[in-house]
């Protein structure tokens, strides 16, 4: 069933501020896939492919995906004695990012190239760290990505008018379930204290989405579909979203 994803999430009931959803409400939510959504009568996929674009699928793994925790969601809290309060059981009680337009998640361009950049080497970093990811950018690039070409890789791969657009859902599992839920259970200070679980939504192993750039070749032996390429396997390498030290944002091909 297709909903209005971030109305659910942030919105619904609007008189308690997103408070208290209801569980029919959630599961519509948890049950939202892409089939029926159109924006302004253009279908969904032909929304967001952009022609000239160079592109590729990648799939989530288990556990999942998570982008946006950082974005405030409310949540009903109750009293846990006179001085403490907790969140109500069931609310989701971290954030989530969803395109405005559409009302589905996307993994902004600003995410992808920020975590692509990352894995590049910057003077101020020590010497040990700027050869490992030396070796690392001239392994995955084989033979096109020379040594002269990664010395200047600021402007060879994220200058020049190159554009990181946002990547969107382009498939769903056999379950049609883009959501899923799963919880965080911090002990506190106290490791033999009992943890309360927090819950919170994210994207659900097997959606897959598909990652878009407008990207200029550098010379005839240095293409676009190379960049691409070196684009394509840090992604699959290291991932992108929240919690990816315990294995959120994974990808396969």
């Amino acid at each position: 069933m297709t909903t209005n994803a971030p109305h659910v999430f942030y919105i619904s009931k609007a008189e308690k501020n997103g408070q208290d959803i209801d569980q029919r409400t959630i599961g519509e939510l948890l049950g939202t896939n892409i089939k029926d959504v159109m924006v302004n009568n253009i279908n969904y996929e032909d929304y967001y492919q952009i022609p000239g674009a160079v592109s590729f699928p990648l799939k989530t793994i288990y556990p999942g995906l998570l982008i946006g925790a950082g974005y405030t969601h409310t949540y009903k809290s109750v009293k846990k004695s006179q001085d403490k309060k907790q969140a109500e059981p069931g609310d989701f009680q971290l954030g989530f990012f969803f395109d405005h337009t559409t009302g589905m998640p996307v993994i902004p361009g600003s995410s992808v190239k920020g975590v692509l950049k990352a894995v590049f080497p910057k003077p101020q970093e020590q010497k040990e760290i700027r050869a490992e990811k030396e070796k690392y950018l001239l392994d995955i690039g084989k033979n096109n990505l020379t040594k002269e070409i990664l010395s200047s890789w600021e402007v060879i791969f994220f200058e020049r008018g190159q554009v990181f657009f946002d990547a969107y859902i382009s498939a769903f599992p056999v379950d049609k379930k883009i959501f899923a839920e799963d919880y965080l259970c911090p002990h506190g200070d106290n490791i033999f204290k009992n943890p309360i679980p927090i819950r919170f939504l994210k994207i659900a192993p097997g959606v897959t989405f598909t990652f878009q750039f407008m990207l200029k070749d550098w010379n005839d032996n240095f293409k676009a579909q190379h960049i691409a390429g070196i684009f394509k396997q840090i992604l699959l390498d290291f991932g992108i979203g929240a919690k990816r030290n315990v294995g959120y944002g994974a990808f396969i091909e």
